[in-house]
């Protein structure tokens, strides 16, 4: 039994031992497989410079292994060598690439039998193997890339092939220039080419035993052409290079900085003529530690740290702007000196940090009153450092509503206005973007807000009127903003209405296109009212009527239909239910309605009343959410009714101009709190607005007919028009068949406020007797108005008066010696011209002492022959005769 045991023990040790082992393979083959295998690289890259051996290493850069494109997995060797005196490449040294991509990789120099002189990196496979000292001639042709470099013991800024140096490289003055190809153990000198007759030898140079190169400074040396005379060197008087002198320019964007928040941040431009592209050290003479700069610069902008010069190095920059950020900087003065590692360009910068708080944010104005369902701007203000924080519009517990608006940068300023739709709150179908966003010109100041319907109270009908709560604070976090805001503001929502007439103003097309057109057209409207746009009822046809409706609670509305311009969303609002609102409460509509019908007394009894097609006519609006006013431009030439008819241009209609409200969110309608019966009359809770217009046919009238004027300058000629003020007319004046010479003269004006117009002609080259026709043109009228008027003689004083009129004369026309007007031929018997004279009434123009009792004039008022305006003398005096008769018989009874 005891061996028995002792066999089974051994036998199960032997299991589990066997067990352990299958185990561990099977860990090991599945860790295998968990990895891929590494692959020997079968491409690749390198770049490999002129350079100096430092702490025994050279540097190849931008070294990159492939296998099939990839890097990953990739191995392979960088492998640099020299060439012996016998032809042979020796290994000088050699360090894993394995996986590069684009790297920089150092390989330390353990023969230096080649140093200093040529040197080439090469990049192998990883399965080929090599020593230091060892030959690898024979490796040749299978390397994947390689470079040829000249390794030397000294430093240099720039290295040229003697040969390509003399075709006039540009040598920026303070650099160390490395010169190769020369001859070995030659002497040479380096010559400032002044003309063709004169060279200055500046410095003697030399070339090793063994070595083909040399170096020199071009520190302090003048700006002018040079070459590099001696055996081995194409230089020459016609073979040169050029020293130039680099300058540099450095200027901070703002002269003082915060050290907190974004006012910390700013940016240093950085300028060189001769060079884009240049190395840059920056110090702050000792103010600054180099951690301190690089924190200033950015760790990713920092090549690398002088700890003991307390300077940075930028690396290869370009011109352009660096960006700085100063937070937590202590505050002060600081000069910055910028200089250019290979030359020497240098210049200087300063900026003043100061010192600044956390800050906080603010509303303002703290209290806000809008309509519901009007868009809210609400102001919010960072002070000192504050940069960021969160806006809570309303209180879920409180009020049933809140939303949460991130603001995640107030950009380039202290104040942003974000824009709250109250019409859209709460209600999903608008997009989120529609209900909150930021001022679009905060937005190009790179200020951003963050707002999703995730981030509001959803499932609610229209806000309630009443107080809402802004609260601001610079958390992210909307709960702590609610508990412990920096400030809290008020916004309150007024009831929205509906003002019950519709008012109506004339417009001209070219000023309703400068006022639909304009940067601001609320403002420009208002600009031209009383001016070229008047209030009227009556419309000539082709011009435009404004409809001016009062109504409040509808930008939300209009914003909400995700449209950019006000016509547009208007337009939209008339043809769709926005929100869905009116299904959802259970009857048919469009949010909005706007109906323009004709008249019963226009059409006439039993006729068909037509409704104008708006979408076949062309209006415009314009929103005032100031003042609450919607005003919709409707170009009557454009007018085309439902039934297809069109406005003849002497055709004359009255209009009637519903506008109607009747979105069920913006009525607060909610069939679940309604009867069956006001569910059948809905129209008793649309808000409605009703005005009346007349679109009439465009005409003009002159102020006389005839229209005589002077062969004088400056004859005015005017009329009236019922074209809307602001309208172009020209008057175009002729002569008659019979003139000679024939003339014609034409003036443009504009139309008055008051429906005037004027224009001022010169007929000082006409003669007496010309006839002429004017006409008033403008392209609405259906035919140009037209009169006929005569020229006659220039007024001056006679023999027997004066201006004055003492003697009955108004002063006006030319005085003969029988008391003649000068309007017509005088008779003998001392007749005026315009009327016959009684014996009891003659003016003989003789003693001036008339003292009008008669019915003549006695004094300048001219009452007794002419108005002012030559041609209605007789007129006026017929009128004067009639109504003193008519006078005279009131008395009598």
């Amino acid at each position: 039994m005891t061996n028995d045991n002792n066999t089974r023990k051994k036998a199960n040790a032997v299991f589990f031992s066997v067990i352990m082992v299958l185990s561990m393979v099977a860990v090991g083959f599945a860790g295998f497989a968990g990895s891929a295998a590494a692959v020997a690289a079968d491409d690749g890259d390198l770049t490999f410079n002129d350079q100096e051996l430092v702490d025994e290493e050279v540097t190849i850069s931008d070294v990159t292994a492939t296998t099939s494109g990839d890097s990953a997995n990739a191995e392979a060797t960088a492998v640099v060598t020299y060439t012996n005196s016998t032809g042979d490449e020796i290994v000088a040294g050699f360090a894993d690439a394995n996986e590069s991509d684009g790297d920089d990789i150092q390989v330390a120099i353990d023969d230096d039998s080649g140093f200093p002189g040529n040197h080439t990196a090469w990049l192998f496979a990883d399965s080929v193997s090599v020593s230091v000292g060892q030959d690898v001639t024979g490796l040749a042709g299978s390397d994947l890339a390689s470079e040829s470099a000249l390794v030397v013991d000294e430093s240099f800024d720039v290295s040229y092939d003697q040969a390509d140096l003399h075709t006039g490289e540009l040598i920026y003055q303070g650099q160390e220039v490395l010169v190769k190809n020369l001859t070995a153990s030659q002497s040479y000198t380096l010559q400032e080419f002044v003309d063709t007759e004169t060279t200055r030898t500046r410095v003697q140079l030399s070339t090793g035993t063994d070595e083909n190169f040399t170096t020199f400074t071009t520190e302090g040396r003048n700006s002018a052409d040079y070459f590099i005379s001696g055996s081995g060197s194409n230089g020459s008087e016609s073979a040169t290079f050029e020293i130039v002198t680099q300058e540099l320019t450095a200027e901070f964007d703002e002269d003082s900085v915060d050290n907190r928040g974004s006012g910390a941040e700013t940016f240093v431009t950085l300028e060189s003529d001769l060079r884009t592209e240049y190395p840059v050290t920056v110090s702050a003479d000792g103010d600054l530690t180099a951690e301190e700069l690089e924190d200033i610069f950015g760790a990713s902008n920092v090549e690398s740290l002088d700890e003991d010069d307390d300077e940075i190095s930028l690396g290869t920059v370009s011109d352009g702007d660096v960006d700085v950020d100063f937070d937590e900087i202590d505050a002060g003065d600081y000069e910055f000196t910028f200089s250019v590692d290979d030359t020497s360009a240098e210049d200087t910068a300063s900026v003043t940090v100061k010192d600044v708080g956390e800050g906080e944010l603010d509303v303002n104005p703290s209290s806000i009153t809008q309509q519901q369902g009007d868009v809210v701007a609400i102001n919010v203000t960072a002070s000192e450092a504050a940069s960021s924080g969160t806006l809570v519009i309303g209180n879920d517990e409180d009020v049933g509503y809140q939303a949460n608006v991130s603001i995640d940068d107030f950009g380039d300023n202290d104040e942003i206005t974000i824009y709250f739709n109250s019409y859209a709150a709460g209600n999903s179908s608008v997009d989120a973007g529609d209900t909150i966003w930021l001022d679009s010109d905060d937005a190009d100041d790179d200020a951003e807000i963050s707002f999703t319907d995730a981030n509001q109270t959803l499932g609610i009908d229209q806000l309630d009127s009443g107080d809402y709560e802004l609260a601001v604070s610079t958390s992210s976090s909307p709960s702590d903003t609610l508990e412990t805001p920096d400030n809290i503001g008020s916004l309150f929502l007024e009831e929205r209405s509906t003002a019950e007439t519709i008012n109506t103003w004339t417009v001209s097309d070219n000023v309703a296109s400068e006022i639909t057109s304009a940067d601001e057209p609320v403002d420009a409207l208002n600009e031209r009212v009383g001016e070229n746009v008047t209030q009227s009822s009556t419309i000539a046809n082709g011009d435009g009527v404004i409809h001016q409706i009062e109504v409040s609670g509808l930008t939300g509305l209009l914003e909400a239909t995700g449209e950019d311009t006000d016509a547009a969303q208007f337009e939209e609002a008339l043809t769709t239910d926005v929100v869905g609102s009116n299904a959802e409460a259970g009857f048919n509509g469009n949010s909005l309605d706007l109906r323009l019908r004709e008249t019963r007394e226009s059409v006439g009894p039993n006729a068909e009343l037509r409704t104008v097609n708006l979408s076949a006519t062309t209006f415009d609006v314009i929103v005032d959410s100031e003042t609450d006013n919607l005003y919709v431009i409707v170009d009557t030439s454009t007018v085309e009714f439902e039934n297809d008819d069109t406005l003849a241009s002497d055709e004359e209609v009255e209009l009637e101009a519903r506008f109607r409200v009747q979105d069920a969110r913006l009525l607060e309608f909610n069939r679940a709190e309604e009867t069956n019966s006001d569910v059948e009359d809905l129209e008793d809770i649309y808000q409605t607005a009703t005005g009346m217009f007349d679109i009439v046919e465009p005409e003009g009238d002159f102020a006389q007919d005839p229209y005589n004027v002077t062969n004088a300058e400056g004859q005015m000629i005017e009329g009236t028009t019922n074209l809307a003020p602001g309208t172009e007319v020209t008057l175009r004046v002729r002569s008659g068949d019979d003139t000679r010479p024939a003339f014609s003269n034409a003036e443009t004006t504009t139309v008055a406020a008051d429906g005037t117009w004027s224009a001022e002609f010169d007929f000082s080259e006409q003669n007496a007797d010309d006839e002429y026709t004017v006409t008033l043109r403008n392209s609405l009228f259906a035919e140009n108005p037209t009169v006929d008027g005569t020229v006659v003689e220039t007024i001056v004083d006679g023999d027997d008066g004066s201006d004055d009129g003492d003697d009955g004369d108004d002063g006006n026309v030319t005085d003969g010696e029988d008391g003649d007007d000068g309007n017509v031929t005088d008779g003998e018997d001392g007749d005026d011209g315009n009327v016959t004279d009684g014996d009891d009434g003659t003016d003989d123009g003789s003693d001036g002492s008339d003292d009008g009792s008669d019915g003549s004039d006695g004094g300048d008022d001219g009452g007794d022959s002419e108005d002012g305006t030559p041609g209605f003398g007789a007129l006026v005096a017929l009128v004067a005769l009639i109504a003193a008769a008519l006078l005279a018989t009131r008395r009598n009874e």
